[in-house]
Formats: structure tokens, sequence, C-alpha cells
């Protein structure tokens, strides 16, 4: 039997070999970040894919709701960390009688699957194999390698997972990644955050809701619950 050829990470998604390969180049790694940004602000203008959240961090560190094969294909299930911190930020600076954590959903679903593969990335060699399914429960970044009328290819970095590792008496645990890549006949982003917003604030905030949207559209990154709380301070004066 013909063995398929190895794949490797430098090759398939460059600008995310530095979530997995120890010591890489850092000169490197920021020439292949650049160089993906520009391919992603060309593809911008054509699919509109700032509106739909994707690229240029925006949905770093945002926990992962579910993953798994769905009707239509793939479906990955986030909650927007942005908009999470966001609405904490602004419960707490009005001191808001909102309890609990709040969740704001957004769903990447891939349609027609052509191909669909989780792998572990040697962190020497940047070689791809693949892994059973984990518990990965955050998501922290992704590179779209490919978008046009004939399809998609996308590849997703999740974390999480226990790794176990044997330590004299004890046992240390290390937190891995792994690579989610796809090829789609089309991908859709289903954005339910401000369907959660109106539930937790109903139309009193929409305003400073508003200007949230507004900075992050402009390529403003606010996952950072500091930020935030800057940027509510931010429109108050502006008021």
């Amino acid at each position: 039997m013909k063995r398929e050829p190895a794949m490797y990470i430098q090759d398939i998604a460059p600008s995310l070999a530095h979530w997995f390969i120890d010591d890489y180049d850092f000169d490197k790694s920021m020439k292949m970040q650049r160089s993906y940004y520009e391919r992603f602000r060309a593809m911008d203008d054509r699919f509109g894919l700032t509106h739909m959240r994707l690229g240029n961090g925006h949905l770093h560190d945002s926990y992962i709701l579910s993953k798994g094969k769905s009707d239509n294909g793939y479906a990955l299930w986030l909650d927007d960390v942005a908009v999470c911190d966001f609405a904490g930020a602004l419960r707490d600076k009005k001191g808001l009688n909102i309890g609990g954590k709040m969740t704001f959903p957004l769903g990447i679903t891939a349609c027609g699957v052509n191909r669909l593969s989780l792998n572990k990335v040697n962190k020497r060699t940047g070689r791809l194999d693949p892994c059973r399914p984990g518990k990965q429960w955050q998501y922290l970044s992704e590179e779209i390698i490919r978008w046009d009328e004939d399809g998609v290819e996308i590849a997703f970095v999740l974390w999480g997972g226990r790794k176990r590792v044997p330590r004299t008496a004890m046992r240390r645990y290390s937190y891995v990644s792994a690579l989610l890549l796809i090829a789609c006949k089309r991908l859709y982003v289903d954005q339910r955050q401000d369907i959660a917003w109106h539930e937790y604030f109903g139309h009193e905030y929409d305003d400073y809701y508003g200007f949230f949207k507004h900075k992050r559209d402009s390529g403003v990154n606010l996952s950072d619950y500091s930020v935030c709380c800057e940027l509510v301070d931010e429109f108050d004066t502006q008021r």
C-alpha cells in the first residue's frame, strides 16, 4: 500500500507554526504572519470576512461550546470572548444586576466537507500526525488557506486536553494543542451574539454595544477585559 506523503505545518499553514514548534524562529514567524494577513485582507475585500469575525485574532481565547459533525457537515460553536469581555466590563462599570456567566455564541459551519482531520504536530519537525478527538476547549487561531468560488480550506488551532507526563513520584499535567484541517464547499458563520446581548441587556445599552462593534470591525482587538473597561470609559466621555 502506498503511503501518503508526510505533511508539515510549515507548508500547510505557516502562520500557525509558532503555536506548535519549539524555538520557532521569531523573525520567520513574524514574516509568515504578515504575509498571511496581507492575503487575508485581499480575501476580506472579496468576501467580507472581517464582518464574519474571522481573522486578526478576534476570536483568540474563545471557549469552545461544542464541536463535531452536524447535518450540514461540521460545526464549531464558540463563546465570543471579546463580546464576553465587553459585556462583563459594562456590567461591572454600571453595577448592573446580571448574575452568572454570560455566553455569546458564534457558530462556524463547514458544508460539503471533502476532508476533515484533527492532527497533533511534532514540536521539533512540524510534521502532522492524525490524532483522536480530545477535550479541546479553547480556540486559539486560524489560517484561511484558500477561500474562493470553488471552496474553502481552513486550519484551526484548538487548545486543551490533558497530556499526562510521568514525573518521579507525581504526575505533571501539560496542555496540548491540535490542528483541525477542513476542506469544504462553503463556510458559514452564524452570529448569535446580538440575540444573547439583548437577552442580558435589553436595548438600554445598544449604543455601547454599537460602539464596541464599530471598534472591532475597524480592526481593534478587544479580547481583553481591561481594554474593554477602557472602551466603556471612552464611550462615556464622548457622550
